[in-house]
């Protein structure tokens, strides 16, 4: 009995390093030698499927790392927002019994700022600003209550000032003009960093499935062009969906490219990869011409 059981632990070992080896080798020829891809002709589709995820998960390696740090307000992280609010001027709003005050009591008074492109912050007591439909922005809503993430006509609500007394009980937005008031900032980036931690596997859960959608249409995308180019030279000999299926494994130069260029901030690297991939693309079809003699 434990003789069997030995041999089925080895057994299983020895098929998980054979299956290991195969997909070592597709990466291998994927990356270095594209003449070779031909060989994979007979690949079922689960297997070209598992390799497709196996390069998801590889491309998806710099927004992981990014996110793991999500909850840390680093330095520089600090001194650009500093910088982002030191050339508004005051802000004329302050928290008060846990609400949001205007300092004359102008209630439908509205201040925004534009922090980048694509960030916008609004301070509005009564609500009654609006935001533009057509506007992808996010917008950090400061309301009477608390505040509000907005985005293509989503509305979130990201924290409320009760739940954060000890912070922003007191606090007058006016500091904000002064990069050098220590109690003002000190106290937003707790808050910013406590936050952060509390919805960090949202945050990170979310930034994941984008980031795989958006993977997933450019691999679709750029294996169904190389498809596109390479079939008619293979007419009669090899169907579109199998040309279309070993492209799959020319993504390789592409994905480690745009990994690499993330991890070492060279963009270069990118464009590399992708021209080798189309290039490959090419080598591919060679290979599968002679396969098929």
């Amino acid at each position: 009995m434990i003789h069997d059981e030995k041999s089925d632990i080895i057994s299983i070992i020895i098929k998980g390093g054979v299956g290991i080896l195969h997909f070592f080798r597709r990466f291998s020829n994927g990356l270095f030698a594209p003449s070779q891809i031909g060989q994979y002709r007979h690949d079922k589709w689960y297997t070209t499927l598992i390799f497709f995820l196996i390069l998801l998960g590889i491309s998806l390696i710099p927004v992981a790392i990014e996110s793991s740090t999500i909850d840390q307000i680093d330095w520089g992280t600090q001194r650009d927002v500093k910088r982002a609010f030191q050339n508004v001027g005051p802000i004329p709003f302050h928290i008060e019994d846990g609400s949001l005050r205007h300092n004359t009591g102008q209630n439908s008074y509205v201040f925004q700022h534009r922090l980048e492109d694509n960030v916008m912050v609004v301070f509005n007591v009564d609500g009654s600003f609006q935001t533009d439909p057509l506007d992808a922005s996010i917008v950090l809503f400061f309301t009477e209550r608390g505040v509000l993430i907005y985005r293509n006509l989503m509305t979130t609500v990201l924290l409320e000032y009760t739940d954060h007394l000890a912070e922003f009980e007191g606090m007058d937005f006016a500091d904000a003009y002064s990069p050098n008031n220590l109690d003002f900032w000190d106290a937003v980036f707790h808050v910013m960093s406590s936050k952060a931690s509390q919805i960090k596997g949202a945050i990170v859960g979310m930034l994941l499935f984008v980031q795989s959608l958006t993977n997933v249409f450019y691999f679709l995308l750029y294996t169904l062009i190389i498809s596109a180019f390479q079939s008619p030279a293979l007419a009669g000999k090899v169907k579109f969906l199998k040309v279309w299926q070993l492209s799959i494994y020319i993504l390789a130069p592409y994905v480690f490219g745009s990994v690499l260029a993330v991890l070492l901030n060279a963009a270069l690297l990118s464009f590399v990869g992708l021209i080798m991939t189309v290039l490959y693309g090419s080598r591919m079809a060679r290979s599968l011409w002679n396969s098929t003699r």
